[in-house]
């Protein structure tokens, strides 16, 4: 045990039970499968475990909860059984779990048997049948980029399905696809890399292991890969590759997984080091090899669900007007106007596509966009929330 105890980050929800409140902690990188109910009056503990306060510290602060030293220490030792606290115990185990991960020939599917069919046969007829009611007809122009939202299927099936059919002959005579997908856990960074292969129901989607180490390099960030593990859950990225598989089942291309997390305000993008050498790196794979760029990202997360007001018909209506301007500028390929509509308002609508669309939108230089679908889809039991989505392509 440190002697100044530190909880590693870690997912918290509410749960009441038997009339009893707790917080349940769950490891977002999985090193035990177990999951830790704090009682309530025990959270207080939580708040302090920073680094900064010795075992003694917290015996005295945790008697102003009514919380003795016997249940602090049960506590604390709960915590390091399940290692939820940033020590020793908790590196090993990351690093454990590191190497078998890259060591793995692939990346497991997370979202399989849930999401979508983990049957390869069953998931073909299931995306045969979103291409068939598609009413956008399969582009005869070159594509270079695609917006692909990566909500669950059941809400977003006929989003996804309007951009990717539209693209989908585009799709056939790709060399590499650079895919940016919102990092919704780790966050500690901007980007996070991985090596790894991608597994689908139609084989393993290969990573071009080659262009990784260069990005890396590039970049000059030792940590670049310290967030790897959080792919594996990651579903930003899997759900539009699985589409893209799906459309080159019998030759994939090579891969280029980059997970994105917030990118600062507008006034300091000029001077964002990793972003700018990420840039300057692959621009020059866009006229040597026949790229496709990938942005995953949903819009508005807004609603009780996601801790601001309830939306009734009204909010909803302001909410697309909202979202039409974000639109605009994404369809005018404007990656620094569609950055600082969000920036100027702090991302107030909760736009967890937000980097990944600036990303493509600047890799493509502004390139020509077109929006095909655009939905509102339910994030909680009363309909007062909702996650909002649209699908583009880009000439």
């Amino acid at each position: 045990m440190s002697a100044y105890p530190k909880l590693r980050l870690v997912n918290a929800r509410p749960q009441t039970e038997n009339g009893y409140q707790y917080l349940v902690l769950e490891d977002p990188l999985a090193l035990s499968a177990r999951t830790l109910a704090v009682p309530q009056p025990w959270v207080a503990l939580l708040h302090n475990l920073d680094g900064r306060h010795t075992i003694d510290d917290l015996y005295t602060r945790m008697q102003l909860h009514g919380m003795g030293p016997n249940q602090v220490d049960e506590l604390l030792a709960a915590l390091d059984e399940s290692f939820l606290l940033d020590n020793a115990r908790s590196e090993n185990a990351l690093k454990t779990m590191q190497q078998q991960y890259r060591n793995a020939p692939y990346r497991q599917m997370s979202c399989a048997g849930g999401v979508y069919p983990a049957d390869k046969a069953e998931l073909t007829a299931y995306f045969d049948s979103l291409v068939d009611a598609a009413k956008t007809p399969k582009s005869n122009t070159k594509q270079r980029g695609i917006l692909s939202p990566h909500i669950d299927y059941g809400r977003g099936a006929a989003v996804y399905a309007e951009a990717w059919t539209h693209i989908a002959e585009q799709v056939a005579d790709v060399d590499l696809v650079i895919i940016f997908g919102t990092d919704h856990v780790y966050g500690q960074q901007p980007f996070t890399l991985t090596a790894q292969n991608y597994a689908t129901p139609y084989g393993t989607l290969p990573t071009d292991k080659a262009l990784v180490a260069e990005v890396a390099a590039a970049m000059g960030i030792d940590d670049v890969f310290a967030g790897e593990l959080f792919h594996r859950q990651e579903h930003s990225i899997e759900l539009p590759l699985v589409w893209l598989h799906y459309l080159r089942q019998d030759n994939p291309p090579h891969v280029l997984p980059i997970m994105c997390s917030t990118l600062g305000s507008t006034v300091g993008l000029d001077y964002h080091r990793s972003l700018q050498a990420l840039l300057e790196t692959l621009k020059p794979q866009l006229q040597q090899r026949n790229v496709l760029v990938i942005a995953s990202g949903d819009m508005a997360h807004v609603g009780p669900a996601f801790s601001t007001p309830p939306l009734y018909p009204p909010e909803k209506e302001g909410l697309r007007n909202a979202d039409a301007e974000l639109i605009t500028q994404i369809e005018q390929g404007d990656a620094l106007n569609f950055y600082r509509a969000i920036d100027n308002i702090d991302n107030c609508n909760n736009v967890c596509g937000w980097s990944p669309i600036y990303l493509m939108l600047a890799l493509l230089d502004n390139p020509a966009g077109q929006v095909h679908a655009y939905d509102q889809c339910p994030a909680d039991d009363e309909n007062t929330s909702v996650v909002s989505i649209c699908s583009a392509t880009f000439a």
